[in-house]
Formats: C-alpha cells, structure tokens, sequence
C-alpha cells in the first residue's frame, strides 16, 4: 500500500510561469499558487485599460482610491499569477480589432497629412503595398521629372489609390461602426469627468 507523497522542488522561474501559462502547475516554491484576490483582479482589470479609460489616472491615485500603498501594488505585480495574468491580458489586448483598427486609421490620417512612413506602413498593413513594393517619394518640383517618371509616378499612385478605396468600401461599414462606438466611448468618458 502507498501513500502518495508531496515532493516539493525548487524549479527555474521561467520554467514556472511557462507551467503557469499552460495551466500545468499548481505550486510555486513548495507553496500553493492562489488566486487573485478581487481587489487584485480589479487592479489587473483597471491595468489593462487604455489610459484614457483609467479613473484614477495614475496608480498612486488608484492605491488612494481603493485604500491600500502603492508599494502594495509592487508587491501584487510580482506575484506570478498575477505577472502570468497580466502578460496573458496584454497580449490578448495586442490581438484585438478595434486597437488594430483604431491603430490604422491613425496611421491612415498621419500619411494623408504627409508622413510617407505611415503611409508606407498603412498601405502595408491594408495590403495595397505587398513588401516587395517599394514607395517612392521624390521630393523634387515637378518640373525636374522626365514624362517617363511623372507617367510612372501617376501610374503607381493611381494603382495603390485604386487598391485603397477597395478596401475602404469594404470596410466601410466596420469603420462607421467603430466611429461610432469610440465617438460613444469619448462621451462617456468625458460625462463621467
């Protein structure tokens, strides 16, 4: 007959929070993992947000308003669990649409504006720009091409124009609806001051 037996072993720190990720550990230095307490669940979700959605804006405030130090919120942020949390949080976030779309439509407004590496970037991004293209931009007056490097220059604008507005009738639809609901979310955060 047998017992079973605990046998505690001190394992690498990325070894561990690797376990963690996967969900395949339960303890940490012979101790076992806990869960997040709800003010550190909370902490975490409040981490999480777009700063123009954080209330408090800064954690000094948001220790005050929940009642605990800022050296506290240290101390949480080094717990495994949570550091597993959270990294698991900001990549789910890195993933999300609306920070993609709201990220191209930035990049899209900047190149309108003049900023050829946004452009650059944007028309990458969307497709209409595969990394084999190159984007040339000359600076110089008009006056000094050749009609071969105007006719060239117009082709090559024409056919990425072309490109873009397919995919902005496309998108149209998702890009109004995001509008929308970020036009939304900026009222309820400036209501809410």
């Amino acid at each position: 007959m047998t017992n079973a037996v605990t046998v505690l072993v001190t394992l690498d720190t990325s070894i561990i929070k690797s376990l963690i990720n996967r969900h395949e550990c339960i303890y940490y230095g012979g101790e076992p993992l806990k869960e997040l307490n709800n003010k550190q669940s909370d902490y975490l979700q409040w981490l999480l947000l777009p700063d123009e959605l954080k209330f408090p804006q800064t954690k000094t405030a948001y220790a005050k308003h929940v009642g605990i130090t800022v050296n506290t919120l240290g101390n949480w942020e080094k717990l495994p669990q949570f550091e597993s949390l959270y990294k698991d949080g900001v990549a789910e976030l890195a993933q999300s649409p609306e920070r993609t779309q709201r990220l191209l439509d930035s990049l899209y407004k900047r190149g309108l504006g003049g900023d050829t590496r946004s452009a650059q970037l944007y028309l990458q991004a969307t497709g209409a720009l595969n990394k084999e293209s190159t984007l040339t931009v000359k600076t110089a007056p008009t006056s000094t091409l050749t009609d071969a490097e105007l006719q060239s220059l117009i082709a090559e604008y024409a056919q990425v124009e072309a490109a873009n507005r397919e995919h902005r009738a496309a998108n149209s639809a998702q890009i109004e609806d995001d509008d929308k609901k970020i036009a939304e979310l900026e009222k309820v955060i400036k209501d809410s001051k």
